[in-house]
């Protein structure tokens, strides 16, 4: 038998006490990021349809002034043409299509602000030490006399092994 050396009471608790910190960040970690990069996708998909719209919107308010339907706002030519409002109709749809590519960019910053923060807990999960680091060995159980064959490039042989 070989001798097991106690640890100290305080290098035990220091030990544990970094073991138990490791865990909970690493978990924490996890579970945050996959909280973060879950909601980030919602927010995405969410806001799809929103977005969808207001291009839709933007597109043809773009249309209507490079080439307008008779009688509509963006027709200068007619008495029910605006310029002022043609243009802050535009400019409302340019405004809601703003806002919704904004949101997605807040989507996509947050998958990757989620997925940073859960490889840093896998990090602190992967790095933290040993919890089994000082627990006392395990009894071997060493066996009688074992024979093996030992086949060889060119030979056959016989092979004893014993464990103590």
């Amino acid at each position: 038998l070989s001798p097991y050396l106690l640890p100290t009471p305080e290098t035990r608790q220091a030990h544990d006490s970094n073991v138990r910190l490791h865990r909970v960040l690493g978990w924490g970690g996890v579970g945050l990021g996959a909280v973060i990069t879950g909601a980030s996708v919602v927010l995405i998909a969410a806001n799809s349809s929103t977005k969808s719209t207001a291009q839709k919107n933007y597109d043809a308010a773009l249309a209507q002034v490079s080439n307008p339907t008779p009688d509509s706002v963006c027709d200068t030519m007619s008495v029910n043409g605006d310029f002022m409002q043609c243009n802050a109709n535009t400019a409302d749809a340019k405004s809601k299509l703003d806002s919704a590519n904004s949101k997605n960019l807040i989507g996509y910053i947050g998958i990757g602000v989620g997925v940073a923060v859960a490889a840093t807990g896998i990090v602190f999960l992967v790095t933290g030490e040993d919890p089994h680091r000082f627990d006392a060995p395990k009894k071997s159980s060493a066996s009688g006399p074992r024979w093996a064959l030992a086949p060889g490039p060119g030979q056959f042989g016989l092979a004893l092994g014993a464990s103590f």
